[in-house]
């Protein structure tokens, strides 16, 4: 249903958990942004495989009064009874929480979380939603795989930093004022940025390897899922600060008065002036919704790389918005956080997103295979296609931890 969401023109933020004193309080399935100018109108979205009943309907009701969320909705695998159907269409628009039927393998058709991009073609949001489920799934995958060596590392330092970080991130979300969230994100962030890097350093210290034998092996195969997850946290962290500062923006931002207020409040949160000059520069963009979007698919479909033009077609397609678009969006994260040589590297064919693990990078490889048609990665990639390939291999050999992976597109690539 994640995958479904984002498909359609819609930032999603999965498997939040609130807990206290690590204790689960609630974990929320899907909290969805429109990559609109109605960016703040959030849906919290909540998955059954069985039909819904009005206690789910009320259970997210109370979820979404407690988090301040406008709107609601259960997404149910199973058809429910037309007399209950009856029922919904007159208690739920008063609750302003929704059930809506939906197969994953059917077109998204849900009237309370509308297609977004429709301009986008069908095949294109259909792959984008079947990829992404296995990206989610291979996402599961590492965070088992992280909470399997915690367990076996209980006590240990380098484990606990990264549950830290993992519980800031979390709990940033549950923060009602964005710009508060923004400030908890981005403390998360600084207070250990460099948390993917002590990680591989234990692990190599672990191993008798060298640190670049670590680097290189999340980075290209299947090795360390765990440490595969932390590298991707760091990466989605990033997306997230400006996600939240720009809806801060939004929410303070009625008219160009109220804009400066809010800068000036911005500055006087001691962030660095790359921040300020980022949101600022974000603030005017004609495209400032669907720039969290953009960069979210960019790294979670598209797997942080480029091949050539035809990639900046497609993934301006689904956004909704030209390819200018997600050019500005990917030269902002230079304004955010610039580091020496910036974000970006090229290799041959490819343009590659830095700090990005194997297993999305193999998600992008296996979507732009399904799209195109691709029968070998030769075809987009001829000097490069034995990377792609081996990023292709290594998302394979982590679902197959799992899935019995039958399909043809997901047999080993060559």
């Amino acid at each position: 249903m994640a995958a479904a969401v984002r498909s359609i023109g819609y930032f999603t933020e999965t498997r939040t958990i609130l807990d206290h004193e690590g204790r689960e309080v609630l974990e929320l399935d899907v909290v969805a942004s429109p990559a609109t100018e109605a960016f703040a109108s959030k849906i919290l979205l909540d998955a059954k495989k069985s039909s819904a009943g009005f206690g789910d309907i009320f259970k997210i009701y109370g979820w979404r009064v407690f988090l301040k969320i406008p709107k609601g909705c259960i997404v149910h695998g199973v058809e429910t009874e037309a007399p209950a159907q009856a029922a919904f269409k007159e208690i739920c628009p008063k609750l302003e929480v929704y059930a809506e039927h939906f197969d994953i393998g059917k077109d998204v058709d849900m009237t309370s979380v509308p297609v977004l991009n429709a301009g986008a073609e069908e095949k294109l949001r259909h792959v984008a939603r079947l990829v992404g489920w296995y990206q989610l799934i291979a996402e599961r995958l590492c965070v088992r795989d992280f909470q399997d060596i915690k367990k076996k590392h209980h006590g240990e330092e380098m484990f606990a930093r990264i549950q830290k970080y993992r519980r800031a991130c979390h709990l940033a979300f549950f923060e009602s004022d964005p710009l508060k969230r923004a400030k908890l994100l981005y403390k998360a962030y600084m207070d250990d940025k460099h948390i993917s890097g002590a990680a591989v350093e234990w692990q190599a210290a672990k191993d008798g390897k060298d640190p670049k034998d670590i680097w290189e092996a999340i980075r290209d195969s299947a090795s360390y899922p765990w440490l595969q997850h932390v590298l991707s946290l760091e990466t989605k962290a990033r997306i997230f600060i400006i996600k939240n500062g720009l809806e801060a923006a939004l929410n303070d931002a009625a008219d160009d008065d109220k804009m400066e207020t809010f800068w000036k409040d911005f500055k006087l949160a001691l962030l660095p002036s790359n921040f300020q000059t980022g949101f600022e520069r974000l603030s005017a963009s004609k495209y400032k919704h669907s720039v969290p979007y953009i960069l979210q698919l960019y790294v979670e479909l598209f797997g942080g790389f480029f091949v050539d033009d035809l990639d900046r077609e497609h993934l301006a397609a689904l956004a909704g918005q030209p390819v200018e678009a997600v050019m500005e969006a990917l030269d902002l994260i230079d304004v955010f956080y610039p580091i020496n040589n910036g974000w970006h590297t090229t290799s041959r064919e490819l343009r590659l997103l830095k700090m990005v693990p194997a297993y999305l990078r193999g998600i992008g490889a296996y979507f732009r295979k399904s799209f195109r048609g691709l029968k070998s990665y030769s075809e987009i990639a001829p000097n490069m296609d034995w990377l792609v390939s081996k990023w292709h291999n290594a998302t394979l050999a982590i679902l197959g931890r799992e899935l019995a992976v039958t399909e043809e597109a997901l047999t080993p690539a060559k």
